[in-house]
């Protein structure tokens, strides 16, 4: 597979995860972007099509969480109102917006890709979704959710997938 991945800041990690697949004789594109700005999206989109002319598959694995929340000077707790509003918003623009920004862009060319064309979400626990002090994460995911559920529905026919995947803790 040709793989491009997106990175918001990391740039010495992206650059080594990027060296390591070419050491494998993968084709790998590291771009750097802010996937809730509609315009760096974009970007993103016509880069990897500049690149390979085509996206067979699009996974929306962008996400921030509460410890975005606990760095704020502003946070309080992180009761949803004792928490910082702005970052609170910031998470909702990344992992909601940008879930967003990503497929409708990329659904265009997803759907020439014909019957192989897909777009995977990846998602938390319903558990998770509703833990106490995990707000907006929670919130964001289970809009998530619903975007894939509306999404496989409007993509219905075109051969284009739309799926949600819960891989699990993370460490």
């Amino acid at each position: 597979a040709k793989v491009a991945f997106v990175y918001q800041s990391n740039k010495e990690a992206a650059e080594k995860l990027a060296a390591e697949q070419a050491a494998l004789g993968r084709e790998v594109l590291a771009l750097q972007a802010d996937v809730s700005k509609k315009v760096e999206v974009d970007a993103i989109v016509e880069q990897v099509l500049a690149k390979w002319e085509k996206i067979d598959i699009l996974v929306n694995n962008a996400g921030k969480g509460p410890v975005h929340l606990e760095r704020s000077p502003r946070t309080k707790s992180l009761k949803f109102y004792e928490a910082d509003p702005m970052v609170w918003r910031d998470i909702i623009n990344t992992n909601v917006v940008g879930t967003f920004f990503m497929s409708h862009f990329a659904a265009p060319f997803l759907i020439q890709a014909g019957k192989k064309g897909r777009i995977i979400n990846v998602t938390t626990s319903l558990n998770t979704m509703q833990r106490r002090h995990n707000s907006p994460y929670g919130v964001s995911k289970v809009a998530i959710e619903a975007e894939t559920l509306i999404w496989s529905k409007d993509l219905e026919g075109t051969g284009v997938t739309v799926n949600t995947v819960l891989p699990g803790g993370a460490t």
